[in-house]
């Protein structure tokens, strides 16, 4: 699921008590994905081999 992180988002985070600014949730989100690149890059080589495998 993805999320859109707009100044609405991060307000109603912020009132439901996270301490978070755009800028930290965006430095999640990029952290989440650097940590896991090799499962993205996984899943994506394994939808491309599905593909493959249904146009022959």
């Amino acid at each position: 699921m993805m999320m859109r992180l707009d100044n609405f988002f991060v307000e109603e985070m912020q009132k439901n008590g996270f301490d978070v600014d755009f800028k930290r949730l965006k430095q999640i989100y990029l952290d989440s994905r650097n940590r896991h690149s090799d499962d993205i890059e996984k899943g994506k080589v394994r939808a491309l081999n599905e593909r493959l495998k249904y146009e022959d």
